[in-house]
């Protein structure tokens, strides 16, 4: 099929600037869109490191006798931040294919305990070796390290009896929480310890009923771009074009560009989709 294209375009010319028109608008359009993403997407980073750099330096800060906070970072892979720190617990979670969405970890520094047992410090104190008058009181001191945890010294006396005990935490108690949310939007939470023979009790997880587990792309991952094409089995008649698109959440946008071709000549057109979608299933 020979096509003439001066008198194509002499006689098209119009539909053409229109296009282009259409083609430099929406170009316009979506560079100031893009632009907009980025200065967006730069200070959401920059947000993200301001905060990450304050929790850093913030430290650990007492709210009361028995209360600890700490600003939280935003960590991309927490999976492989527990994997650093306990690779059990993470073997537990990766194989119920269950998504981290909160990690917590904690380092208790217990104080030295001081103990002192004597007959009128109250208690059950009874001395059951018989004493000789004038004789010297015996006395036992002992020093040990039980599971590399406690160091137990001190010593006792006979006649009378007493006792005293230092408890000494010789290195800190680590804790690890994670919070993690299976397919069924259900959750789950897991406390761990490495310090040996302690028994957990009771885990209660309360949890906004509203939260979903939001998937980590950037906004490139939301531009559709699609082209098209089709033809008759006989004649020649067929259409052309390309659809560009843009997800926003609950509502999509699409701009469609392309033509018609028959035996007369080509037809170029112009469209558009707009697509709502607000319930979330």
């Amino acid at each position: 099929m020979n096509i003439d294209l001066r008198g194509f375009f002499a006689a098209h010319w119009q539909k053409i600037l229109v296009l282009l028109g259409v083609v430099l608008a929406a170009g316009v359009i979506g560079l100031q869109f893009w632009q907009q993403q980025q200065m967006s997407r730069r200070a959401e980073e920059a947000r993200v490191a301001a905060q990450n750099a304050l929790a850093e330096m913030s430290g650990v800060m007492e709210e009361n006798n028995s209360t600890w906070s700490r600003l939280a970072q935003e960590r991309s892979d927490l999976m492989a931040l527990l994997e650093s720190r306990n690779s059990e617990l993470a073997d537990i979670i990766r194989e119920r294919n269950e998504e981290i969405q909160n990690l917590t970890t904690a380092v208790a520094n217990i104080r030295n305990v001081h103990i002192v047992v004597r007959p009128e410090s109250g208690g059950h104190v009874e001395e059951t070796v018989e004493t000789i008058e004038g004789e010297t009181r015996s006395r036992v001191d002992f020093d040990q390290v039980h599971e590399e945890f406690i160091r137990v010294s001190g010593h006792t006396l006979t006649n009378p009896a007493e006792a005293e005990i230092d408890l000494e935490f010789v290195r800190a108690v680590n804790f690890t929480v994670v919070t993690t949310q299976l397919d069924d939007l259900s959750w789950r939470s897991y406390l761990s310890t490495d310090f040996p023979g302690m028994t957990i009790g009771e885990i209660e997880t309360s949890v906004n009923p509203l939260s979903r587990p939001a998937e980590s792309r950037g906004w490139e991952r939301d531009i559709e771009v699609g082209v098209y094409g089709s033809g008759a089995v006989t004649g020649n008649y067929g259409s052309f074009g390309a659809d560009i698109g843009y997800d926003f959440g609950p509502v999509d946008i699409n701009v469609d560009l392309g033509g018609i071709v028959y035996p007369g000549g080509t037809d170029f057109v112009v469209g558009g989709r707009v697509g709502f979608a607000p319930f979330d299933f």
